[in-house]
C-alpha cells in the first residue's frame, strides 16, 4: 500500500470514529434523559447511596483520599465500609465533589461516562470481529438494554451499573491477547479492565470470571494458539489481580472481623434460591419500581427487551451467510449469552450449591447483565450476511431501524421514580453535623464483630471523649478518622473513645505508641496513665493493606514498562498494519 493510500485510509478511519462518537454521545443523552431535570432520584437504595457519598466526601475533606473507615457512619460510631465494599464509584464521585463539583452534577457526569464508555467498548470489541455498522448496532443495543435501566433507575445499584462500562473492554482485551501482533495491547487491556471491575463491583467480577475463562478457552482453541502465547495472555488477569490487590487482599484477610458477614449476605431474603427468574419474565413488557420478591409476580422487570430480541433474530439469520470469523464470534457470544440466561433460572441451582462463592451473588437475575452483554455483542452480526450485502444502503437501514426500535421500546424504561427536588447540599451538611448517617447497608453486614448484636441502633452521642470527675479533656480536635486532645487523669483506668474498634486503629500517648483494644461494647480502648498527656488517635493500616499496596505498586511498575514497550512498538509499526486492526472484518 502506498503512503498516500495509507493517509487516506487513516483519514477515513478517523472520520468514521468521530461519527460513531457523536452518535453514541447523542444516544447517551437520551439514555440518561431522566437525569436532565434538577435534583436526583430515589430508588430501592433510597438515600443510602447519597449517605455513603456524604460520608466518603467528609473523610476526603479531612485529607484521606481513600477512606477505608467512614467516621460519620453508624450515627458517628464509624464503619469500615470501603475496606470491604468495592470503592471505585464512591472514590470517583468523592474526588469530583471535593474538587468543587456539586454532588448531583458529579453523579450526572459519571452516569454519562458510564453509558458512553460501555457503548464505546462494545463498539470496539464487535468491530474487531465484525464490521463497522454491526459494531454500531451492538453498541446501540448495549446502550439501551433494559437491565441497565433497571440497575440505574430502579435499583440504584450505582457500582454494578458502573461495572457494565468495563465488561466489553475485558472481552475485547481477551480477543486481542490471543491475536498475533496484538498480544501486548490485549494483556494490558485485560489487566486494567479486570482490576477496574474488581474495584467497581466485586460481584460483577465474580460473575464475569467463568465467562472470561470460557471466552479465553474458546478463542485459544479456534485460533490454534501456542502454549507460549496462552501463558503470555494469562499475564493479563494476573496483572489485574496484582493491580487491585490493595482492595481484595484486605477483604480476604479481614472479613473475619465482621459480625456474621456471610450469614447476613447469603441468608433469608438474600438467599439465592428465592430469586430465580421464570423464563416467561424474559419476554414480558411490564415495567415497575417494586422490589424483587420470591415467585413469578415480581415487582421488578427482567425482560430482555424488544430491540434486543429483534436484533438477535436478524443477527441469527445473517450469521448463516456470514464469514467464518464472524460465525465463530457469533457462536461464542450466543452460547455464553444462553449460559448467562441459564444461570438466572432454578435449573442452575446445583451450580450455586457446588460453587459456594456464587451464593454471594444473592440474586441470580444479576446474571442478566452478563447474558445481555453477550447477546448485544451477537447482534453485531446483523449486518454481516447476505441481507446486508444486497445493497450498500442495507447496513445503514439496519442501524437506523435498530436505533428507532431501541428508542421506542425503552421509552417506558427511561424513567426515574420520584425525582428528588430536595437540597442535597443542605442535606449533606445536616447529616454530617447532626450525625444522622446510619448503617450504610441494608443488613448491618459491616458491623465489627466486637460490637454486641443488640447494639444495632446506637445513640446519636456527639461526644467522642466523655469528661468525668476523674478525667478532664481539652483541645479536642477531630479530622475525619483522626483525633487529638489533651487529657488530665486522676487514675490509670483505660480510656474509651466512642468509635467502634477495628484492626488498624492506632494511638499515641505523648508520642509513644500504645496498644488499642476493643472495649466491652466494641469501642476503642487504650491505656493512658494518670497525669497530663497529649493523645493522638488515627485509623492506620494493617499488614494485609500494606502488602496489598506493595503488590499494587510493583504491578503498576510492570504495567508501565509494558506500556512503554507497546508505545515504542506502535511507532515502529507501519501505519497500514495499525489501521488493519488485526483480524477486523471490513465493510
Amino acid at each position: 500500500m502506498a503512503f498516500g493510500d495509507e493517509v487516506k485510509l487513516a483519514g477515513a478511519f478517523r472520520r468514521n470514529s468521530l461519527l460513531v462518537v457523536a452518535l453514541l454521545a447523542a444516544e447517551t443523552i437520551i439514555a440518561m434523559s431522566p437525569l436532565m431535570s434538577q435534583g436526583w432520584f430515589t430508588s430501592h437504595e433510597s438515600l443510602c447511596q447519597l449517605e455513603r457519598l456524604f460520608a466518603v466526601s467528609h473523610e476526603m475533606r479531612s485529607g484521606d483520599y481513600y477512606p477505608r473507615w467512614l467516621s460519620t457512619a453508624y450515627f458517628g460510631k464509624g464503619l469500615p465500609l470501603l475496606n470491604f465494599y468495592s470503592p471505585a464509584y464512591y472514590l470517583v464521585a468523592g474526588w469530583l465533589h471535593v474538587a468543587g463539583i456539586p454532588l448531583v452534577t458529579a453523579l450526572k457526569v459519571i452516569t454519562f461516562a458510564i453509558f458512553f464508555a460501555g457503548a464505546w467498548g462494545m463498539y470496539l470489541w464487535v468491530r474487531e470481529n465484525c464490521n463497522e455498522s454491526g459494531a454500531v448496532v451492538a453498541a446501540t443495543v448495549y446502550m439501551f438494554l433494559p437491565y441497565h435501566f433497571l440497575g440505574l433507575y430502579v435499583r440504584g445499584a450505582y457500582s454494578e451499573f458502573m461495572a457494565f462500562a468495563f465488561l466489553p473492554y475485558l472481552f475485547h482485551g481477551i480477543d486481542l491477547s490471543l491475536r498475533t501482533g496484538r498480544e501486548l495491547r490485549g494483556v494490558l487491556l485485560v489487566a486494567l479492565t479486570s482490576a477496574a471491575i474488581v474495584l467497581t463491583h466485586n460481584l460483577s467480577a465474580l460473575m464475569a470470571a467463568p465467562f472470561a475463562l470460557a471466552m479465553f478457552t474458546w478463542r485459544a482453541h479456534i485460533g490454534k494458539v501456542s502454549l507460549r502465547q496462552k501463558l503470555g495472555a494469562a499475564a493479563g488477569p494476573t496483572l489485574g489481580a496484582g493491580l487491585s490487590a490493595f482492595y481484595w487482599l484486605p477483604v480476604l484477610a479481614e472479613t473475619q472481623y465482621l459480625d456474621r458477614f456471610k450469614a447476613v449476605l447469603t441468608g433469608g431474603y438474600y438467599s439465592y434460591d428465592v430469586h430465580f427468574v421464570y423464563p416467561f419474565q424474559w419476554f414480558t413488557s411490564a415495567w415497575g419500581f417494586g422490589p424483587s420478591v420470591p415467585g413469578p409476580n415480581d415487582g421488578m422487570s427482567f425482560n430482555l427487551g424488544v430491540a434486543l430480541l429483534a436484533a438477535l433474530a436478524v443477527a441469527a439469520v445473517e450469521m448463516r451467510s456470514a464469514m467464518d470469523r464472524e460465525k465463530n464470534f457469533g457462536y461464542v457470544t450466543l452460547g455464553l449469552g444462553l449460559l448467562g440466561l441459564f444461570l438466572t433460572t432454578s435449573l442452575s441451582s446445583i451450580i450455586y450449591d457446588i460453587v459456594a462463592p456464587f451464593q454471594y451473588v444473592q440474586f441470580p437475575w444479576r446474571f442478566l447483565g452478563v447474558a445481555t452483554l453477550f447477546f448485544a455483542a451477537f447482534t453485531g452480526l446483523s449486518t454481516s450476511g447476505a441481507l446486508a450485502r444486497r445493497t450498500s444502503l442495507a447496513p445503514g437501514i439496519i442501524v437506523t431501524a435498530v436505533l428507532a426500535l431501541c428508542l421506542f421500546s425503552s421509552a417506558n424504561q427511561r424513567k426515574a421514580h420520584q425525582n428528588g427536588e430536595y437540597d442535597i447540599y443542605r442535606m449533606e451538611e445536616i447529616k454530617i453535623e447532626k450525625k444522622e448517617i446510619g448503617l450504610l447497608a441494608s443488613r448491618n453486614e459491616f458491623r465489627p464483630r466486637w460490637v454486641p448484636s443488640y447494639y444495632t441502633e446506637p445513640g446519636r452521642d456527639p461526644i467522642i471523649v466523655r469528661d468525668t470527675s476523674t478525667m478532664q479533656v481539652a483541645n479536642l480536635s477531630t479530622e475525619g478518622a483522626r483525633l487529638s486532645f489533651q487529657v488530665a487523669k486522676a487514675d490509670s483506668n483505660p480510656m474509651t473513645i466512642y468509635w467502634f474498634y477495628f484492626p488498624g486503629w492506632q494511638a499515641e500517648v505523648d508520642g509513644v505508641r500504645v496498644p488499642v483494644t476493643p472495649s466491652r461494647r466494641g469501642f476503642i480502648s487504650f491505656d493512658v496513665p494518670a497525669g497530663a498527656h497529649k493523645v493522638r488517635l488515627w485509623f492506620g493500616s494493617t499488614w494485609p493493606r500494606m502488602l496489598g499496596w506493595l503488590i499494587a505498586c510493583v504491578t503498576t511498575i510492570v504495567i508501565g514498562v509494558k506500556a512503554l514497550l507497546l508505545r515504542r512498538g506502535r511507532f515502529s509499526t507501519p501505519l497500514s498494519s495499525n489501521l488493519s486492526g488485526g483480524n477486523r472484518c471490513q465493510t
